[in-house]
């Protein structure tokens, strides 16, 4: 088995007020097993392939008193396939290697602390000092209930715009978003004028003090404590990342016959949308986004005239925003950033759709 043997890797450690053998020693002592040799490791009964074995050591220190902290200013370099170089069981056969560890997760780590482990153990990272985030919502209308979001492990604002007090799952959720009540747009049209906010967040004085946002539709619900970690880290010099359509879809009028489907085709029962693609004929072969999860400036002058952009095609033709972003897009001759993950099946969130038509 490839046992957790940490007491090597720690004497490589220098501190300037104590050596390395004997801090290794001394955190050794307090939170490592030994074996009948003397030799010290973690607990390979649970961790025999090494997944979790970070959180394990975590857990133990914190147990013993020892603080936890992240150091922002380092980088660690992984040398990948060393547990493999050294497992006879997995050595010429990495896929399955890689099945297992991932299975070991749930039948060490998971099993021998619980699911609520990594909420406990992590500390919570704060963002840049120097920049605030927030994350928003719109609900006009009384359209979806607000979603209970998991701890997360970055601490942000989270903001609901919306025209009345809206519904929440449960009294925790309650707590957790900050209402923002608007009485304008006076449109005449729930859609439309929770898409108006989606656009123009700088319209809340309480959106505009942020330096970035995290916009999230009402469908989403955040299942990771690394939901807000993750799309941060996805920010780039172009202020705006998004994700690609999760569909594979690449025409807008792949779009158009997914927007007629009988699933769906009652939200978009009288909009001018088959009037709207033939306009944009001369763009369409252009990159498709899924439009329900973005971060973005709302300070950049580029990105806000896209989205001014942006809202004059869906005031001119549909609130159905995926035909029109990709064309402001061209237009601008702007790529935005794209997410790694798919929007439709990443670890960080999921979309649940409201019954209501």
């Amino acid at each position: 088995s490839v046992r957790c043997d940490y007491s090597n890797a720690l004497r490589e450690i220098s501190g300037t007020e104590i050596t390395a053998p004997v801090l290794s020693r001394v955190f050794l002592d307090a939170i490592c097993e030994k074996s009948a040799q003397g030799q010290m490791y973690l607990d390979h009964v649970h961790f025999n392939l090494g997944y979790g074995t970070e959180w394990d050591l975590a857990h133990r220190a914190k147990i013993k008193g020892f603080k936890i902290g992240v150091c922002h200013n380092a980088n660690f370099y992984h040398i990948s396939h060393q547990s493999i170089k050294n497992s006879v069981e997995y050595k010429h056969s990495e896929h399955v290697y890689a099945t297992e560890a991932w299975k070991e997760q749930k039948t060490g780590f998971l099993k021998k602390y619980g699911k609520n482990v990594v909420n406990e153990v992590a500390p919570k990272e704060k963002p840049n000092l120097n920049q605030r985030y927030g994350v928003y919502t719109t609900c006009f209308g009384g359209y979806d209930t607000l979603k209970e979001i998991p701890p997360q492990s970055v601490d942000i604002d989270w903001y609901v715009v919306c025209d009345r007090q809206p519904n929440f799952e449960n009294e925790k959720a309650k707590k957790q978003w900050n209402v923002v009540l608007m009485d304008y747009p006076r449109i005449g049209n729930d859609r439309l004028n929770a898409k108006f906010f989606k656009l123009y967040p700088r319209e809340c004085q309480e959106l505009l003090a942020h330096d970035y946002l995290i916009y999230i539709d009402l469908s989403i619900r955040i299942k990771s404590r690394d939901f807000v970690r993750y799309i941060l880290s996805n920010l780039s010099n172009k202020h705006f990342t998004i994700y690609k359509h999760p569909s594979g879809r690449t025409t807008i009028e792949q779009e158009l016959m997914s927007s007629l489907h009988p699933s769906v085709a009652q939200k978009y029962k009288h909009l001018p949308i088959k009037k709207q693609v033939e306009f944009y004929r001369q763009f369409r072969k252009i990159p498709l986004a899924a439009c329900g999860v973005f971060v973005r400036s709302p300070k950049n002058q580029k990105i806000n005239k896209i989205f001014n952009e942006w809202w004059w095609e869906i005031i001119k033709w549909s609130y159905q925003d995926q035909l029109s972003f990709p064309v402001i897009c061209a237009i601008n001759n702007f790529l935005p950033e794209w997410f790694p993950e798919n929007q439709s099946q990443n670890p960080y969130h999921e979309t649940e759709w409201c019954s209501k038509p």
